[in-house]
């Protein structure tokens, strides 16, 4: 037997076929590609909001405009009533908002002018005017002249009065009118820079006008006129209600130092005397006649027995009514 050596070589190709668990198709899988992702592109719209200008009809913007500078300031006389603000804007995309003219009253006044970017963003542009105060009308009253002060806008307004316009040498003013009261008041200044409300008729000042609380009740405090300061039995002066000073009068003598009288004006614009009482704390109207000290202990002496008869009345009525109470049921007693 002879023994032969065969020497050979082969390749042999596996092929690894995806698993068909799922009962469907056994065909090999696509290899899958990855995208690369995109970076985002940068937005095209301008983000510029600068203004390249800036100005006013009237008055200087102080300081000098410039782009970077974003707050000014202009200064103009009492008889400003408008000014007229233009601007641009650097970018011709840009939007400037605030523009034109703009109505002023006396003192100060803020005007925004705002430049907003095609992108969106904005930056806002800031003028302060001052319109000076001085008034332009003028009124006389007791000696005084007295100016209407123009800028009324931090002023509390009495309840019940609206504003309204009236005009007086030509000139509109701003005035305030009670239609119940049948009252109107203007705003005004003194030589001594003390503002206050007045009473305003046929276009003359009559009188101060200060609103008090007294006694739970709403009053107006009005100047006395000199004919009606003299009251027999009273002194006219500064008297004393709570907190506050008004002028008003006390009464002579001793015993009646928790009362005084007040001249003001009530809710229904009526001027007449109110008596107050201290010790109280209650008001009520003054006829005019003055109370001596004798005569308010004997008013205090008759109340008290007045008081003291009542009580005695009261008590003897009971006794009365038990008494009888007590007649009508002893025949019935013994009828039994």
């Amino acid at each position: 037997v002879n023994d032969y050596i065969i020497n050979t070589s082969a390749s042999v190709t596996v092929v690894k076929r995806p698993t068909n668990n799922g009962g469907g198709s056994s065909r090999p899988s696509t290899p899958s590609t990855t995208t690369p992702a995109q970076e985002p592109q940068e937005d095209p719209r301008s983000k510029n909001y600068d203004l390249s200008s800036l100005s006013v009809d009237q008055g200087t913007l102080t300081p000098e405009f410039s782009s970077d500078v974003t707050e000014y300031r202009v200064h103009l006389p009492k008889d400003a009533t408008s000014i007229t603000v233009s601007a641009k804007a650097e970018d011709a995309a840009a939007t400037v908002i605030g523009t034109g003219k703009k109505e002023l009253q006396a003192g100060d006044n803020t005007i925004e002018i705002t430049c907003r970017s095609e992108y969106g963003t904005e930056q806002v542009y800031t003028i302060h005017v001052y319109v000076d105060e001085d008034p332009l009308v003028y009124l006389d009253h007791d000696g005084k002249s007295l100016g209407v002060v123009r800028n009324t806008q931090d002023v509390t307004i009495p309840d019940g009065f609206k504003e309204s316009k009236t005009t007086i040498d030509d000139t509109q003013i701003t005035v305030w009118t009670n239609e119940n009261m049948h009252a109107t008041i203007v705003y005004l200044i003194d030589e001594e820079d003390q503002k206050g409300f007045y009473l305003l008729e046929d276009g003359k000042v009559t009188s101060s006008f200060v609103p008090v609380s007294i006694a739970g009740r709403t009053l107006y405090q009005i100047d006395v006129p000199s004919d009606q300061r003299s009251l027999a039995g009273l002194t006219f002066q500064t008297v004393s209600i709570g907190d506050l000073q008004l002028p008003g009068w006390v009464f002579d003598g001793t015993g009646t130092d928790d009362f005084c009288v007040i001249y003001v004006m009530n809710e229904t614009g009526e001027r007449a005397f109110y008596q107050y009482d201290s010790a109280e704390e209650t008001l009520q109207r003054f006829n005019g006649m003055s109370v001596t000290a004798e005569a308010y202990a004997s008013a205090r002496t008759m109340q008290y027995v007045g008081f003291g008869i009542a009580g005695a009345c009261a008590i003897g009525a009971i006794v009365l009514g038990v008494w009888m109470a007590l007649r009508v049921r002893k025949p019935r007693d013994k009828a039994k």
